[in-house]
């Protein structure tokens, strides 16, 4: 079985979907390896050998006009929307124009190939766990029928998220208040 992830590393539905249209009319794509740059795999992308593609996006605008492309793959979305203005989400367009992009995305290939992320939590003194309760709650209303899952997770402290958080200051909390929150 072959499952295509395009991409966690990047966005490609949001950034770089012309590119990846152009990857599977030349039917495959190099994918490098991110612990050695200089290795590189040849992956097909015949639609006979890939049984699902999982597209991680932010934003899925770009995909909605070009969907009819991809009728030849099984396919679904994980979505990330989060409540972040830009001073964390830099590169995001306006919450609402995605919120309606992921109903028209959910109405055209139906909601159970939608996923819902809310990922990460990030606790700051300013976000702390009531805004996520009523940021999520929502959020929730929001996809009310154009999703049946939600993905949570909280941020994870690695030294290059540090760096990059250094304006934002996440608090740390510990897996215990994690789980907690995530009962709620």
């Amino acid at each position: 079985m072959v499952i295509l992830s395009v991409s966690r590393r990047t966005d490609i539905p949001a950034f770089y979907l012309e590119w990846f249209i152009n990857r599977i009319k030349e039917g495959h794509v190099l994918v490098r390896n991110p612990m050695n740059y200089n290795m590189a795999s040849k992956v097909s992308l015949d639609p006979k050998v890939i049984d699902c593609i999982v597209f991680w996006t932010k934003d899925p605008t770009n995909f909605l006009k070009r969907i009819d492309e991809f009728s030849d793959y099984n396919y679904y979305f994980q979505i990330t929307v989060t409540p972040y203005g830009r001073d964390i989400e830099k590169h995001i367009r306006d919450k609402n124009q995605i919120i309606h992009s992921f109903r028209e995305l959910s109405k055209r290939i139906g909601k159970e190939r939608v996923i819902w992320r809310y990922d990460p939590i990030i606790i700051t003194d300013n976000m702390q766990i009531e805004y996520h309760k009523k940021e999520f709650k929502r959020l929730a209303e929001e996809f009310s029928g154009y999703t049946d899952v939600c993905v949570i997770s909280f941020l994870d402290m690695y030294s290059k998220t540090q760096r990059n958080m250094r304006e934002v200051n996440p608090l740390n909390i510990t897996e215990e208040k994690m789980y907690a929150i995530a009962g709620e």
